[in-house]
C-alpha cells in the first residue's frame, strides 16, 4: 500500500501557508473538504506538525490553523520525517535463507541500496522549503492550463 501521509500533509501545510498570506482561516475541516478526506486524519496528520511548531492552533471565533513559522524556514524533510515517524521509504527484503551465494549477500545489497536511496530522498527535501513550494506552485500550470494565483 502506497503511504500518502507525506503528500496529503504537504498540501495542508502549503494551503494552510497560501491561507495565511490571504488571511483566509484554515481548519481541518476545511483543509479535509480542500483534500476530499476525513477531518480525522488531517487532525492526526497536523499532531506532529503542531508539536514541532510547523502549524501553531488558536482557540476561539477567529481561531484556526497558521504556519508557526515562516515558511521559508520549513523544509519537506521536515515534514517528511515528522509524519512518516522516520518510516523508511522502502526496506530490503528480511529473513531470506541463504541456499546460494547470491541469496547470502542480495539482502546487504538490497539493504545498503535502500540507505543511498533514502539519503538521497532525504537530502533534497530538506534542500526545498515550504516557501520553494509556495513560489513553484504559483508558476506551474494545471492540468486544465490555468495557473494557480492563490
Amino acid at each position: 500500500m502506497i503511504d500518502t501521509r507525506f503528500s496529503t500533509a504537504l498540501h495542508v501545510v502549503i494551503r494552510i501557508a497560501l491561507n495565511d498570506v490571504e488571511n483566509v482561516r484554515s481548519t481541518s475541516s476545511s483543509l479535509s473538504e480542500t483534500l476530499n478526506t476525513n477531518p480525522s486524519f488531517v487532525r492526526k496528520l497536523l499532531s506532529p506538525l503542531i508539536a514541532a511548531s510547523i502549524v501553531s492552533p488558536s482557540k476561539g471565533n477567529n481561531g484556526g490553523l497558521r504556519l508557526g513559522r515562516p515558511p521559508a524556514s520549513i523544509s519537506l524533510g521536515e515534514i517528511y520525517r515528522l509524519v512518516t515517524n522516520d518510516k523508511a521509504v522502502w526496506s530490503a527484503r528480511e529473513g531470506v535463507s541463504g541456499q546460494c551465494k547470491l541469496t547470502e549477500r542480495i539482502a546487504l545489497f538490497s539493504q545498503d541500496l535502500c540507505s543511498k536511496a533514502e539519503q538521497t530522498l532525504m537530502d533534497m527535501l530538506d534542500d526545498i522549503s515550504v516557501q520553494d513550494s509556495v513560489d513553484e506552485l504559483h508558476v506551474r500550470p494545471t492540468a486544465s492550463g490555468v495557473e494557480i494565483t492563490n
